[in-house]
């Protein structure tokens, strides 16, 4: 009996984590995942057919370069041109980088984005990948576009 302690503490070894990891898979994982994004991913990706405007109001068309899309409310009041001039300012921030993103408006975002999004990210092939509500701060948007950035292979 003594010489089969080792034998089962091994086989213990290995064999109590593989269960334990089976029933964490079967019973599901209810723990909350921490995330380094600070906007919302939109899954699945949709599509943006609405035509763009840039802060001037001129159309611009489909182009092959990250948009950041703001979203102009009925009344473009104070708050609204501050909004705009704080985008600009991160459109500054991201230095070498602000020739591969381009600032645009829309007066209404499709259906798959949720209605308090104020802030969109459009990747170079025209989808929505990530949105911002009111409640997010400009320089979580900033690292977002930084690191989606860098990890793109668009030019």
């Amino acid at each position: 009996m003594r010489r089969s302690w080792p034998l089962l503490a091994l086989a213990l070894t290995f064999v109590i984590p593989f269960f334990a990891a089976a029933a964490l898979l079967l019973l599901g994982n209810t723990r909350q995942l921490n995330t380094t994004q600070h906007g919302i991913f939109i899954n699945p990706q949709v599509n943006l057919t609405t035509s763009l405007a840039d802060f001037d109001g001129n159309v611009i068309p489909h182009n092959t370069q990250w948009t950041i899309a703001f979203r102009l409310p009925k009344q473009c009041n104070h708050e609204c041109q501050l909004q705009k001039q704080l985008l600009k300012n991160l459109h500054t921030a991201l230095g070498k980088e602000r020739k591969r993103v381009t600032l645009a408006t829309s007066n209404q975002f499709p259906s798959g984005i949720e209605s308090e999004a104020t802030l969109v990210i459009i990747n170079p092939t025209g989808q929505a990948v990530m949105y911002y509500t009111a409640s997010h701060s400009l320089s979580g948007v900033l690292k977002d576009l930084r690191r989606l950035l860098k990890y793109s292979h668009a030019v």
